[in-house]
């Protein structure tokens, strides 16, 4: 080994040793900042004067209450939160449930309406035109009897003042089946009814006649000359006045949706004949089933709607149980409040109405079986009455199908509240006063 090799790796033996003293150094150092820390941390623990002895946990106190004491069978029942299916039969105690004086009001106004629907509507009056059939049950109804009794002619006062063009009772030269007796069924602007006060405007402006032919054809021709401005602004007044001259003549306005049912053409096979819609109620205009007879059948919807809402508003209007210490719960559980009891009122307008149209569709069956005439036995369909039940049927099922998410959170809430009351009323604290911790056994 030479000279040279052993200086080198004497230097290396010396860095060595070097590096190592200054380990040893930084090690020394490092454990005297350690001590420096300890001392300040004891001369901090000397002034804040935290104990060197690790004191004992408290031990907690419980009030131990059994579930007889709130008045219970089980802990189950205790801590009560209604489940999905718990809740439908929760919901029917609360403000929508129908009770035995409900009930009563319900059948005794049904039964009214019943017996008006037989003894002041019945029977539409017979006029030149209705046939006469043997064995009928169901007789005329004296006030539709009394309001047909009523009678003017075509050309009154009404009709010369408030003169339209669509009142051509014939159309000479074109085949279309109108004549005095059916030309305000066939034409829409005799329909009162939106749809037939749309048809009177236009047919005011343009001077024309719209409609349909004896044979479901539709039919638009001109009558007169168009209007000027001033007949434009008034066509409003000029058709409402007219139509008010047609009601008490001899054949009178057809009933309110007539233009719609024109435009039907199903057959309806259970007729000899097999004649389609608007030939089976044009034949029920012509034998007397007209506006002024639709009128007083409105008496028995009337009725209904009149009696179980005055009683609704009697019994509810101020009937109120919200009481909460959040305003927020008190203005939710009126509006859960509000929909219930708007729920019961649905549930009763619609239940009689049911009631009396399904009487309603039993004298349609006797006075047909009695008669062997379909027509005599559609004659005895009361249309307000079907048409207000099934406006109800539709707020029934929407109401009946709408969301309860709120109802059911107040249900819970409700029954959250019931217990705090019986701790409360147990350990014989008011409001202000907090419960003490309690384990329910």
């Amino acid at each position: 080994m030479n000279k040279k090799t052993l200086e080198t790796r004497q230097g290396e033996l010396n860095a060595a040793d070097d590096k190592l003293k200054m380990e040893e150094h930084d090690d020394h150092k490092r454990k005297e900042q350690i001590a420096e820390i300890r001392n300040r941390v004891k001369k901090l623990s000397g002034e804040l004067d935290i104990p060197t002895e690790r004191l004992p946990l408290a031990e907690p106190h419980f009030t131990l209450v059994s579930c007889e004491d709130l008045g219970y069978k089980n802990l189950d029942s205790a801590i009560r939160m209604y489940s999905q299916e718990q809740l439908e039969p929760a919901q029917a105690n609360n403000y929508n449930r129908l009770d035995s004086l409900d009930y009563f009001i319900m059948a005794f106004t049904a039964l009214a309406a019943v017996a008006a629907d037989f003894v002041l509507v019945g029977l539409p009056p017979k006029n030149h035109l209705t046939p006469t059939v043997d064995g009928g049950v169901i007789q005329e109804g004296y006030l539709a009897s009394a309001i047909k009794s009523w009678n003017c002619d075509s050309d009154n006062k009404l009709a010369k003042w408030f003169k339209v063009p669509f009142d051509k009772a014939t159309t000479p030269g074109i085949l279309t089946g109108l004549n005095p007796n059916n030309h305000r069924f066939h034409t829409f602007a005799h329909d009162p009814s939106p749809f037939g006060f749309i048809a009177g405007m236009f047919d005011i402006a343009r001077g024309t006649m719209s409609g349909t032919t004896l044979h479901g054809e539709f039919l638009n021709i001109p009558t007169g000359v168009p209007a000027d401005k001033a007949a434009v602004l008034l066509a409003p007044i000029t058709w409402l006045g007219h139509l008010v001259s047609d009601v008490a003549t001899k054949m009178g306005l057809p009933v309110p949706g007539s233009s719609i049912f024109q435009l039907i053409t199903l057959k309806v096979p259970a007729i000899a004949g097999n004649p389609t819609v608007a030939d089976v109620v044009r034949q029920l205009y012509l034998q007397g089933f007209d506006c002024r007879h639709y009128l007083v059948g409105g008496i028995v919807p009337g009725l209904i709607e009149i009696f179980i809402r005055l009683y609704h508003f009697l019994r509810y209007s101020h009937f109120s149980a919200c009481e909460d210490h959040t305003r927020v719960m008190r203005d939710v559980k009126r509006d859960v409040e509000k929909i219930q009891l708007e729920e019961k009122l649905n549930s009763m307008l619609f239940f009689s109405h049911a009631f009396v149209s399904a009487a309603n569709a039993g004298r349609v069956m006797i006075q047909g079986m009695a008669t062997q005439n379909p027509f005599e036995a559609l004659r005895n369909v009361n249309l307000a009455q079907w048409q207000i039940f099934a406006l109800r049927a539709i707020q029934f099922a929407r109401i009946k199908m709408r969301d309860k998410a709120c109802e059911d959170a107040v249900l819970n809430r409700q029954a959250v509240e019931e217990n705090w009351t019986k701790l409360r009323d147990l350990y014989g604290l008011d409001d202000s006063e907090n419960i003490p911790d309690t384990v329910i056994l």
